[in-house]
């Protein structure tokens, strides 16, 4: 018995290569002829945490992060206190919640689209 052929492209796991290069091809608006060949996973995992707190200035903790992205909490957890020691990202508590959002000073230079330097 023949299977049938399916065109359907199903989104790759959270967290995998396959998904951070599906990532990548949506933020970029290409889906022909992109491959991961130069793609480094870790920086675009730190892209992609870096643009869900932008969105509508989202206060994320940890474990939303989590939820979200489907990373692992120690790799999120550094990917974070990096972001943060360069100023795209800051720590604060609300509501006696520990997370994440972006920084004032990096949505600043998102909107000029000037490239952020904090030295």
């Amino acid at each position: 018995m023949k299977r049938k052929s399916s065109t359907h492209i199903s989104r790759p796991c959270a967290g995998s290569l396959a998904s951070i290069e599906y990532q990548a091809s949506q933020i970029c608006g290409r889906n022909s002829d992109f491959t991961g060949t130069y793609i480094v996973p870790m920086v675009a995992r730190a892209i992609h945490i870096t643009q869900t707190l932008r969105k509508e200035d989202a206060f994320l903790t940890l474990d939303d992060l989590l939820k979200v992205t489907g990373y692992s909490r120690t790799t999120i957890y550094r990917i974070l206190r990096t972001l943060a020691s360069f100023g795209y990202i800051q720590h604060e508590v609300r509501c006696g919640k520990p997370g994440w959002c972006a920084s004032n000073s990096c949505k600043e230079q998102i909107e000029k689209k000037e490239p952020y330097s904090s030295w």
